[in-house]
This record gives structure tokens, C-alpha cells and sequence, in this order.
């Protein structure tokens, strides 16, 4: 096992281990279910027990094959959550040149709220939970 993750985002209230495998075609598998166990055990061993983490796959697909168990902290950003996200990280991009010369933190945040990019409204607008 890799001793890291494609990506992980850290927050004072939430945290998220991402595996990215979104120019998956097929359907989400054991063995894409079993690579998030990895990372969640990967998590447990980096930051200890008492946080628990959100896994995320981005896939192309957010159905699940056959007889493929999942956990309750397991979700998916599917194509078309990953291309309403693209959109939406376009427009942020946007508005931060457009705006760059008198760029704050009160501004920022609200680009990223604009954007549905701050962590909570993440989670509600992108994320799918994986059943």
C-alpha cells in the first residue's frame, strides 16, 4: 500500500480522503471500495482514531456493482457532479481575476460560497453518498 493519497483536505470540522479515479467507465467496484478502505486505514495511521474521515471517490460512474458493501462515510462525485463542478470552479476563477485587485479574505470566501465551494455546501452540492 502507497503511503499516500490523491488527495486529502483537512478542515477544523471535516476531513476528506479523495481517490480519484474519474475516466472510470465501468461501475464502482470491490476493488475501488477496497482502495478506500486503504485510505481510510491510511488516515487512521497518519491522524489516530478519533478523527473520522469522509471518503470520497471521483469516478465516472456512481453505480455500484453487485454485491459491493460500502460504509456510511463513503461518498462519489460522478461525472455529472464532477462537470457541474468544473463549471462552478470556472466561475470562481472568474470572479477572482476579475476581481484580483482588491481581493480580501471576505471577498474570497464569498466567491467560494458563491461557487458552493466552501466544505459544507461542498459535501451538499457535489457529493453523493455511496449505497
Amino acid at each position: 500500500m502507497m503511503d499516500e493519497r490523491d488527495n486529502l483536505w483537512l478542515s477544523p470540522e471535516k476531513h476528506l480522503v479523495i481517490e480519484c479515479k474519474n475516466n472510470e467507465i465501468n461501475n464502482i467496484d470491490k476493488d475501488d471500495i477496497k482502495q478506500l478502505g486503504h485510505s481510510s486505514q491510511w488516515f487512521t495511521n497518519k491522524y489516530g482514531n478519533h478523527k473520522q474521515p469522509l471518503l470520497l471517490l471521483f469516478h465516472g460512474q456512481k453505480k455500484l456493482e453487485h454485491n459491493v458493501q460500502v460504509s456510511s462515510l463513503m461518498y462519489v462525485v460522478d461525472q455529472e457532479k464532477l462537470d457541474q463542478l468544473k463549471s462552478k470552479l470556472e466561475i470562481f476563477r472568474e470572479l477572482v481575476i476579475q476581481n484580483f485587485s482588491n481581493l480580501n479574505l471576505d471577498n474570497l470566501r464569498q466567491y467560494l460560497s458563491q461557487c458552493d465551494l466552501l466544505i459544507d455546501s461542498f459535501i451538499a452540492t457535489y457529493m453523493r453518498k455511496l449505497k
